[in-house]
């Protein structure tokens, strides 16, 4: 563009701009007179929209009025020190408090990343209340280690309980607290099976100590898996992602959908921040509930394992196992579908090596029900009672057995054990233990 071409477009634009000025003193005379500017009009359509939308907004606050008052704040604290802490992992002091403050002077030698201060080591998260006697539903991550006398329920009237741990399980990051106090109102489960991508849903929690807070957002996925580090070996996995912001401190607190129903527990968030990035997880009801009975009862939850390392018959095992794709797998092991569990480990001394299970086995049916992945093995089995008999229905060179394999309790230290093993024999990525 020349500047002959520049000054003609500007002096349009002035001429454009002098033309149309009378008209603009007249709209405004006009408005004066009763007449409507845009911004009126603009107030008027909004006021309309917001018609239509109020249904939704006060689904929302119905939801947090109903919820609201089963969800609880957990304060924990260990007689330990930061200073006696840091002695013992030098590493640990600015991971659970960030980096000293510009203003303190540093320190001498490695006593304590935060020079001036020496306090007890504490923590917070969320928690709801599942029944009227005072049981609590959090994390297993958010009390584990804290001991009678160092964990605090603040309900959402401010009323602050001791709480004692009444019983932990980390396979599936879930723990149950007691507290002795009156007018509890308890939450109401809903099934996370129904949910879906899309739903909206509501996190209510304690982030970084805010009580009773409230945040919005859709399911982002449902059935996640691998979102807990492999160092935890053992664990079941059912996550519902949500992009509802969780934080800190939310962990342990209800994911609600628009009934009021608690649909899983927020638990877990990917960031590179330490904070929401949209990206949380929360584990489904379906795995919580599974849990809830044991833990109040037994204080530990009793299940039953085969000792195998288990496999979906997917591309990649096929050609892990030199196949060049499922068609070939399935011609290979005398298949006619990619349904069941490829048998990839079979560790000594288990129900599933007393019971002659062999690596290279696929598993299609236990008793009567139908072996889709390896999912359904996993489920099957925990669901199992201690000394039960399961029929597994095997495929093995191309022809079909069933073996009769009587479930035992796993032991306490089964997840280290398989862990263990799976290092020193470079398991494939992606399998599942049972």
């Amino acid at each position: 563009m020349n500047y002959r071409t520049i000054k003609r477009i500007s002096i349009a634009c002035t001429l454009f701009g002098a033309s149309f000025t009378p008209l603009t003193f007249s709209a405004l005379a006009f408005a004066e007179n009763g007449g409507l500017t845009k911004r009126d009009i603009l107030k008027s359509e909004l006021r309309a929209l917001e018609e239509k939308t109020r249904p939704l907004t006060e689904t929302f606050r119905k939801v947090v009025e109903l919820v609201g008052p089963s969800v609880v704040s957990i304060n924990t604290e260990k007689d330990k020190t930061l200073t006696e802490k840091y002695k013992e992992d030098p590493s640990q002091g600015e991971e659970e408090f960030g980096p000293p403050s510009p203003h303190q002077h540093p320190p001498e030698g490695r006593s304590n990343p935060h020079p001036g201060f020496d306090f007890p080591l504490w923590g917070q998260g969320s928690g709801l209340i599942i029944d009227t006697k005072g049981h609590v539903l959090t994390n297993y991550h958010v009390v584990e280690g804290f001991e009678e006398g160092t964990i605090t329920v603040v309900t959402h009237d401010g009323r602050e309980c001791e709480a004692k741990v009444v019983g932990l399980d980390s396979k599936t990051d879930i723990g149950i607290l007691k507290i002795d106090n009156e007018n509890l109102q308890p939450v109401e489960f809903g099934s996370s099976d129904d949910v879906h991508a899309g739903d909206w849903v509501i996190a209510i929690g304690n982030p970084f100590g805010y009580q009773q807070t409230v945040s919005a957002g859709i399911v982002s996925a449902v059935g996640r898996k691998g979102v807990i580090p492999f160092s935890r070996p053992f664990s079941y996995e059912d996550f519902i992602q949500t992009d509802a912001a969780i934080n800190p401190g939310n962990s342990g607190g209800p994911l609600v959908n628009l009934r009021g129903e608690v649909i899983g527990i927020n638990t877990a968030i990917a960031t590179r921040s330490g904070s929401s990035q949209g990206v949380g997880f929360a584990i489904s009801t379906t795995i919580a509930k599974e849990v809830i009975n044991d833990l109040i009862e037994k204080g530990r939850v009793v299940r039953g394992y085969l000792g195998v390392g288990i496999r979906d018959i997917d591309n990649d095992l096929a050609q892990m196992l030199g196949c060049g794709n499922e068609e070939e797998f399935m011609t290979k092991y005398g298949l006619t579908s990619t349904e069941g569990a490829f048998v990839s480990e079979v560790w000594d001394d288990t129900p599933a090596a007393k019971g002659e299970i062999k690596p290279g086995d696929v598993i299609t049916m236990i008793d009567s029900e139908k072996v889709y992945d390896a999912d359904t093995v996993q489920r099957y089995i925990r669901h199992s009672k201690v000394d039960s008999i399961a029929n597994m229905v095997i495929v093995r060179n191309k022809d079909k057995i069933t073996l009769p394999i009587k479930i035992e309790e796993q032991p306490e230290d089964l997840g280290d054990r398989m862990f263990l093993s799976i290092t020193q024999r470079n398991a494939p990525e992606g399998g599942h233990m049972d």
